[in-house]
């Protein structure tokens, strides 16, 4: 009230369109950066060793090999893979034992982009250059994995440390090292990456929703443990942590319903794609797993 009379309402304030920032371009050209950096190291140095003059795919180490036998055998019976090896132990045979996902994902894309039926000089050349591809989506997986739980330059770091650093995993994410390895970090990667955003504290997400990315976890978790028959190692430390985790939010007065809205449709969805697979090595013990891992949830749910 001015002088009796009443103060005319302002307008409303538009706020101007968000400006790009200049810290996310720094940290997104870094990334960038760091990917080429990744793809170049992994292969330039290879490429005469792998790629010799003769034209003959010479693949590093031996499992690799073993691998592109499986690769062969799934692109030219898609999507069905080798359900029993009969030269892999003299004199009778034995069932595979790796996880079918690493090789079914790259059949899958030479499905799509080799024509239908491509060459034996083309699913070798593929498989050369899967394990360094991966590497650099390890890369990226590992930069927004940082940025949700830290900050972007958190991420950035521990890109470049997974980029960079020499080791085993440099060796198995190479040019011409066709094994699973490389895809077991991916993925157990994005595990960790779906559950950060799917617990991320978000006032205005529905229910519905939080389930959606429980189940979203869930097929990655699958994946993952199609991938490594050792799976159930992360399997236990996922277990362990919900427990803990729920403790202590509960003790803290925190809301402990998100755990499991989260975890129960991960666990649910993950056993849903290793159950048909459950012949492969150590399936059934990841199923038991899986299915302690819902109803734990469940119990947990009926608690909070």
């Amino acid at each position: 009230m001015i002088g009796g009379m009443k103060r005319a309402a302002p307008d409303k304030i538009i706020a101007p369109p968000p400006r790009f920032s200049r810290s996310g371009a720094a940290a997104g050209i870094a990334l960038f950066a760091l990917c080429g950096a990744c793809f170049v190291l992994r292969t330039a140095g290879l490429k005469p060793i792998v790629f010799p003059s003769d034209g003959v795919v010479n693949l590093q180490d031996n499992d690799p090999w073993y691998h592109l036998r499986l690769l062969e055998h799934q692109v030219e019976n898609f999507p069905h893979r080798l359900p029993y090896d009969p030269f892999l132990v003299h004199p009778d045979g034995g069932g595979v034992p790796v996880g079918p996902f690493f090789d079914l994902s790259l059949a899958a894309i030479l499905k799509i982009f080799g024509g239908g039926s491509p060459s034996s000089q083309t699913i070798a050349t593929a498989a050369a250059y899967y394990p360094p591809v991966l590497g650099v989506l390890v890369c990226v997986a590992t930069f927004f994995a940082g940025a949700v739980i830290f900050n972007r330059w958190a991420g950035l770091f521990a890109a470049a440390l997974i980029a960079l650093l020499p080791g085993p995993y440099f060796v198995r994410s190479s040019l011409g090292f066709y094994d699973h390895h490389v895809m077991e970090v991916l993925l157990s990667t994005f595990v960790l990456l779906a559950l950060a955003l799917a617990l991320a504290p978000d006032q205005g997400r529905s229910a519905r929703r939080t389930i959606g990315l429980g189940a979203i976890t869930g097929l990655v978790l699958g994946a993952y443990l199609l991938t490594w028959i050792g799976g159930n190692f992360l399997l236990l430390i996922l277990l362990t942590w919900i427990v803990l985790q729920h403790g202590r939010d509960h003790l803290d007065g925190r809301d402990v319903i998100p755990i499991s809205l989260v975890l129960t449709p991960a666990f649910a969805a993950a056993l849903i794609l290793v159950v048909p697979y459950r012949d492969v090595a150590m399936a059934r013990l990841q199923i038991i797993g899986l299915a302690a891992g819902v109803l734990l949830g469940q119990v947990l749910l009926i608690v909070s």
